[in-house]
């Protein structure tokens, strides 16, 4: 075998190992969109990978469930639709800790400046609403 096949070799393997895990990852989030969509059960998390709820995935992270809901929603965190009406979620223990590495292993930096704008907006809807008068 010479040097050159030996290299073939080599990167043919190393691309198959990698479509795979792609492929592993794309249709841990598609396939369970697509059985979703047509009122099947979604697929149960593979062997040894525990599926968390978002209050426990809250808990590990000491952040709050509606924190966990938004990087759901941003794309931050990887997370598997429950039930039919898709309203919960099953994230799997692996993507939190993918989630983590990503992160540093840090909490993700909030925008101070729009959270603050969002209790700020909150609180004059609230305060508009007790000085009607009944």
């Amino acid at each position: 075998m010479t040097v050159e096949e030996a290299l073939r070799q080599t990167i043919a393997a190393t691309m198959r190992d990698c479509l795979r895990t792609l492929l592993r990852e794309e249709l841990a989030v598609v396939l369970p969109e697509a059985l979703r969509s047509v009122g099947a059960v979604p697929a149960t998390p593979a062997q040894g990978d525990r599926l968390l709820s978002v209050a426990d995935a809250a808990s590990l992270l000491s952040i709050t469930r509606p924190t966990v809901r938004g990087w759901i929603k941003r794309g931050y965190l990887r997370a598997v639709p429950l039930g039919p009406d898709g309203r919960r979620y099953g994230i799997r223990s692996c993507d939190l800790s993918a989630a983590i590495e990503a992160s540093g292993g840090a909490r993700t930096s909030v925008d101070v400046d729009a959270e603050a704008a969002k209790i700020v907006r909150t609180a004059r809807g609230r305060r508009s609403k007790l000085q009607r008068p009944i």
